[in-house]
């Protein structure tokens, strides 16, 4: 697999890598190569991000904060805003909106 390549494999694991967050608050990012991802429903879409960026949201969920719950929500993948292509849609994700797999997207 390359860097420009998501795909799924028989057992419906998404094969690429994400930042994410496993424990305590101020932990860092650990990269893991093998996400799982959900079905994906009717309205829904799976995106593989080409680039993602950093913004405070992502620091403020990794250290905590002042309305931060007090046990971390875990696991939690970094990235809100990113730019990728579609790589699967929900059966009803195409009717409501003229995308198709393969259609650049950004996520912000």
């Amino acid at each position: 697999m390359t860097d420009n390549e998501a795909t799924r494999s028989a057992n419906d694991c998404y094969k690429g890598r994400a930042a994410v967050l496993k424990d305590s608050y101020s932990e860092p990012y650990l990269i893991n190569s093998r996400i799982a991802a959900e079905d994906v429903g009717p309205l829904d879409v799976l995106v593989h991000i080409h680039y993602s960026g950093v913004c405070y949201g992502d620091l403020h969920s990794r250290d905590g904060g002042p309305h931060a719950p007090s046990q971390p929500l875990r696991p939690l993948i970094g990235g809100r805003k990113g730019v990728g292509v579609f790589i699967e849609l929900g059966i009803a994700a195409g009717e409501v909106s003229n995308i198709k797999v393969g259609d650049v997207i950004g996520l912000g």
